[in-house]
């Protein structure tokens, strides 16, 4: 959807006041690639501002743009000091579980991330490719508000896995697969697939060792179900799990459970390669 004439005129008045402070005055002129990076910044700004990113978000606003982006803008140092201050309350617990790839992006990309997020020029650049993946589309956001939220899901992952005790974890990664540290995989998803295995035989999550009938009687049940059936054997097991050990902690639940469909595809299909 176009933006009014007289709106745009506004984004644009704003992008030539941005662009004398990016130049210093200096230039009357920036290059047509500076042009469209602040043109993306405003329009960030905006977006924050309307509280979503998508195309129209200007439609049937009659707050003025230069309005509209100065309170975007000041969301986005908001959203910045959140950032920081979230990722300092969880670094010092922090556990990347021997995966280089949950590593690499806590230890490192995030702090390089709040070194160098450019909040005026260029607050939509993510920056970060973000490897580890989170079980959250990050789709269709950026900048701050993408590593911020991939910060909230790491978090709720960390509480999730923290309540396993001693090496249960690493024992569970490392009999997904003997060289699991080199691998770009959520652990939460491995974990909760193992949990399902022995959901399935009844057996202690923490009794890892499966017998070769015990992977017959998992294959033969899920042989027999639809990925339906067993996405929602999966939902259940998740919202029994948050509901015991984490007093029905609902973000943590809503998380998680987004992966249910996921592992319930990933388990069919392991029985339909073993058969």
């Amino acid at each position: 959807m176009e933006m009014k004439r007289s709106r745009m005129e506004e984004v644009v008045e704003l992008v030539a006041k941005l662009a004398a402070s990016y130049t210093g005055l200096e230039h009357s002129s920036v290059t047509y690639e500076t042009a469209q990076m602040l043109m993306g910044a405003v329009l960030y700004c905006i977006q924050e501002y309307e509280g979503q990113q998508k195309e129209g978000m200007l439609e049937g606003d009659s707050t003025p743009a230069s309005q509209a982006y100065q309170m975007g803008y000041e969301k986005v140092l908001e959203k910045t000091i959140r950032l920081k201050t979230l990722y300092h309350d969880m670094i010092s617990e922090f556990q990347d579980y021997g995966m280089k790839c949950l590593s690499e992006v806590i230890m490192q990309g995030i702090p390089a991330f709040l070194v160098n997020y450019d909040a005026k020029y260029m607050p939509q650049d993510t920056i970060l490719t973000l490897d580890y993946p989170i079980l959250e589309s990050m789709k269709g956001i950026s900048g701050v508000d993408a590593v911020f939220r991939y910060m909230q899901c790491i978090c709720l992952e960390q509480k999730f896995l923290a309540v396993f005790e001693g090496t249960y974890v690493t024992d569970v990664l490392r009999v997904f697969h003997e060289d699991y540290e080199d691998l770009f995989e959520n652990i939460c998803e491995i974990v909760l697939q193992n949990m399902y295995g022995h959901l399935i035989l009844q057996k202690p999550f923490a009794k890892l060792e499966i017998s070769r009938e015990e992977h017959e009687e998992i294959e033969k049940t899920v042989a027999e179900k639809t990925v339906d059936e067993l996405e929602a054997d999966v939902d259940q097991m998740i919202m029994t799990v948050v509901e015991r050990y984490f007093k029905n902690d609902v973000q943590l639940y809503q998380y998680l459970s987004k992966d249910s469909r996921n592992i319930a595809v990933r388990v069919k299909h392991w029985v339909y390669v073993k058969n």
